[in-house]
């Protein structure tokens, strides 16, 4: 309950403070990029395999996967191509920091072209939610940093020191 109240306030204050929360949901992807290539950079590249048991996601696939998403839900809020289709998944450090910069990126820029009025426009997430673009952008920023949590955890698991959270 208090996680859905929680959600509903930050949604309501989306709507009312749009143009200022747009500006905030830039700053705040353009950290979370930075802290994202941070954790990337303090991974040695010989463990961008590792998992952390049999059942999960290795810390690259975690990264792996916030590129997806970042392109494939965020080109349906913007109403833009995906252009993440096929990306490469060659494992290297390297590739897996150009695949995450260049995804985070891509929600960026769109971010600084939205048009809040079409905040509360309706659209349908992967063919069966029905939310508004507003909520949408929230879930979008919840799942990568639901992701990037999970690599740290993968990280921390292979004896590896994450950086500090970027808050501000």
């Amino acid at each position: 309950m208090k996680k859905k109240f929680t959600l509903l306030a930050l949604v309501l204050f989306f709507v009312s403070n749009a143009q200022s929360t747009l500006n905030e949901l830039v700053q705040d992807w353009q950290r979370s990029k930075l802290h994202s290539i941070a954790i990337i950079n303090s991974m040695p590249e010989n463990k961008l395999s590792f998992k952390a048991s049999e059942e999960t996601r290795t810390f690259a696939e975690e990264f792996f996967h916030i590129v997806g998403a970042n392109y494939g839900m965020s080109s349906t809020v913007f109403e833009v191509e995906n252009i993440g289709k096929g990306f490469s998944k060659d494992l290297t450090k390297k590739n897996l920091l150009k695949q995450v910069e260049d995804s985070y990126n891509f929600v960026i820029k769109n971010l600084g072209s939205f048009d809040v009025d079409k905040f509360n426009d309706q659209i349908k997430m992967f063919g069966k939610y029905d939310i508004t673009k507003g909520r949408a952008l929230v879930k979008i920023y919840e799942h990568q940093a639901h992701h990037k949590s999970k690599a740290i955890v993968i990280q921390r698991a292979s004896g590896e020191t994450s950086p500090n959270y970027m808050l501000f």
